[in-house]
């Protein structure tokens, strides 16, 4: 999982860069959180002291998230309120890792996160989230929360992976996920109607991790040139396949022949 670290106001300026992503050691679980700034801080004290696993965190989430959500409007968060959190975690009865995701909002603003919604599904020709509602758990294999990347990944030189074959095998979490943030930065949109259209995604990229043995997280990259007090404006990346080229680090030597083969064969997918 990876997220930005930007914090901003509804006309897009930045507010602060700080963490958006938590670690619940505790869990065995990370949570991540779009929306009010809060939320992330709140909800990862609220679900470590009121769960004692990942399994039991995932059963009992429905409605003990309603309430933290009343507790946070309580605390006022102002204008938007609308949270959307994404957990990562490790499950023993299924030994294996999972996430989900759910959607908070205020009755007003429903309506409006639906069409928002309808309308990215129907640009990219994805049904993820179609029907999902308010406070409801969604398990997920691979998502991505707003902004939607600002053009299709098959033209900016993302691999062209079979998510369902090959992508355990083969991606790269570093430069994978990366390489959808800085698509999401490019894209422009508002946070309301009547808000001013900006780019939303900056400051930094923090990728958490989940394995057997536990939770890591890591800031792999900084937009340095993002500054308190103003919008984001992302630097031109006038070849993608490039620059993501310049991220792959060279096979150090001695590697194995099937470690080598798994590489090229990525490299190969990314020249597509």
């Amino acid at each position: 999982m990876m997220v930005d670290g930007a914090g901003y106001d509804v006309d897009g300026v930045i507010q602060s860069i700080s963490q958006k992503a938590f670690a619940l050691p505790t869990l065995h679980a990370a949570i991540s959180t779009l929306g009010v700034g809060m939320a992330g801080h709140l909800f990862a004290m609220q679900l470590e002291g009121r769960f004692t696993s990942f399994d039991d965190m995932i059963e009992g989430i429905e409605p003990a998230a309603a309430g933290i959500y009343a507790a946070l409007l309580e605390v006022g968060v102002g204008t938007i309120t609308d949270v959307t959190i994404t957990i990562i975690g490790w499950s023993r009865r299924d030994q294996g890792p999972a996430a989900y995701t759910m959607r908070m909002s205020e009755p007003e603003s429903e309506a409006y996160i639906q069409q928002r919604d309808a309308r990215h599904r129907a640009e990219f020709n994805d049904d993820t989230g179609l029907g999902v509602k308010a406070f409801q758990l969604q398990r997920t294999d691979f998502s991505t929360i707003n902004p939607p990347p600002f053009r299709p990944l098959n033209e900016i030189g993302f691999p062209h992976y079979q998510f369902d074959e090959d992508i355990g095998e083969v991606a790269d979490p570093e430069i994978d996920l990366l390489h959808m943030l800085e698509a999401q930065r490019r894209r422009k949109f508002a946070t309301r109607p009547g808000c001013a259209e900006a780019h939303k995604i900056g400051g930094l990229a923090l990728l958490s991790s989940i394995t057997a043995n536990g939770v890591y997280q890591k800031v792999v990259h900084r937009w340095e040139e993002d500054r308190l007090g103003e919008t984001i404006q992302p630097v031109e990346i006038a070849d993608w396949r490039a620059w993501r080229a310049a991220l792959a680090p060279a096979p150090p030597e001695g590697m194995s022949r099937l470690r080598r083969q798994m590489l090229e064969r990525k490299d190969r997918k990314a020249a597509r």
